[in-house]
This record gives structure tokens, C-alpha cells and sequence, in this order.
């Protein structure tokens, strides 16, 4: 029989769950969610980030402020590294990101101006990596005038300059990311589904690529 979940078990996996969905594209449309549940709204009711135990090993973790668990390496915290990050992920997400935002200005001491200067160190930095300012671009990374930041930074930002009225939508929640919002622009080409099958094709496995062959045969004629 399975040990009776605890406060402890529910907070480790819930931040090991958020911080898997980094790698997808509909983690920012879960981080409003993930905000609320640490702080409290869970079925336990009480603020989970301050005591995790962290699978798989049960490893606990503990934290005496809510900045340490957003900005704090993974396990020891969520793994964020950009206040500024977070902020504007939050203000694509609608009503639910603007309350994560007010949930969390309760917690942190000086969110607002830890965002700004995440943002404007952000910039700078891009800013000297310019050719024409004399700096060079870490290799294999290509100037964007956009900042530094994380992929959604970038989009939003492009998206305010280039599409305006898309950025609206997409503050409003009609978009599940910034990713779905910039295709929506032009600002990003969709994928084609050819592309997706062949480079799928090429990571499966000979037993797999038999159980897709067998599943087209298997379709309907068009």
C-alpha cells in the first residue's frame, strides 16, 4: 500500500512536475496554476514551498523565502533565473497571471523593482553583444534586439513591436503560449507536419516505424 500523500510529497512533485513542463511549450499557461498551489491553494492548504521532499529519493528541502523556491536551482528551488522572465510570462496568462503576479508581490520584497532590473540588465547586456557597440555574440547565439531573456521574453517583446494587437489577445489569455501567439503573427512559421513525421520518423525505433507502417495501411483510403 502506498504511504499516505503528505504536504511534503505533494510539494516535491509539484515542482518537479512545473519544472518538466519547461521543456514543453504550455508551461507558461501552467505557471499561474503552480504559483497558487505552492502558496497555499492546495488541498492541504498550506503554503507547500517552504518543505519539499523531492523525488525521486524523498530528498526534503527546506526554504525560509518564496524568492529563494522560484529562483533557487532545481530541486533546491523551481530553477528560474529572470525575474523579469517570470513577469512576463504571468502578463500573457490573463486574469490568472495577473493574480499569480499580486500573490506574489505579497511574498517578495521589491518584486516590481527586481523585475526591472532583471529587464534592464537584460537589455544592456544585449545591448553590448551589438557588433556595432563592439561586442560579439556567444557562439552559436545570434544578436536579437530584443534582449536577452527566455524564448517567451523574446516573443513577447517582438510581438508588442510587431503585433500589437496579437499581444492584446494574448495578455487577455486567448493564446496558450507566446510560441501559439507568434505563429499566429507570422512572426514564427508553423512547422510542417511532413517536417514533424520525418524527423520523428528518424528517432524511432525499427519496432515503432513497423507499428506505423501497419497503422497507415490500416487507414482509410481518402
Amino acid at each position: 500500500m502506498a504511504p499516505p500523500l503528505t504536504p511534503e510529497m505533494l510539494a516535491g512533485q509539484a515542482c518537479t512536475d512545473m519544472h518538466a513542463r519547461f521543456a514543453g511549450s504550455d508551461w507558461t499557461r501552467e505557471l499561474p496554476a503552480h504559483i497558487r498551489v505552492m502558496l497555499g491553494n492546495n488541498e492541504f492548504g498550506v503554503p507547500l514551498w517552504k518543505r519539499r521532499a523531492m523525488p525521486p529519493t524523498g530528498q526534503i528541502f527546506e526554504l525560509n523565502r518564496f524568492e529563494d523556491y522560484l529562483m533557487k536551482p532545481f530541486r533546491e528551488g523551481l530553477g528560474f533565473t529572470s525575474w523579469w522572465t517570470i513577469h512576463a510570462v504571468l502578463e500573457t496568462q490573463g486574469a490568472n497571471g495577473l493574480q499569480a503576479i499580486a500573490l506574489i508581490r505579497k511574498k517578495v520584497r521589491d518584486y516590481d523593482g527586481k523585475v526591472q532590473a532583471d529587464r534592464r540588465r537584460t537589455l544592456n547586456d544585449r545591448e553590448a553583444a551589438r557588433p556595432e557597440a563592439g561586442g560579439r555574440p556567444r557562439k552559436g547565439e545570434e544578436y536579437s534586439p530584443l534582449g536577452k531573456g527566455g524564448s517567451a521574453d523574446r516573443l513577447i517583446a517582438r510581438l508588442k513591436r510587431d503585433a500589437p494587437q496579437i499581444a492584446e489577445r494574448l495578455a487577455a489569455g486567448e493564446f496558450r503560449s507566446a510560441r501559439a501567439a507568434a505563429i499566429e503573427a507570422g512572426i514564427i512559421a508553423e512547422t510542417p507536419p511532413l517536417t514533424i513525421l520525418r524527423r520523428a520518423w528518424k528517432r524511432a525505433s525499427p519496432q515503432e516505424r513497423a507499428i506505423f507502417m501497419e497503422d497507415v495501411k490500416s487507414e482509410p483510403q481518402r
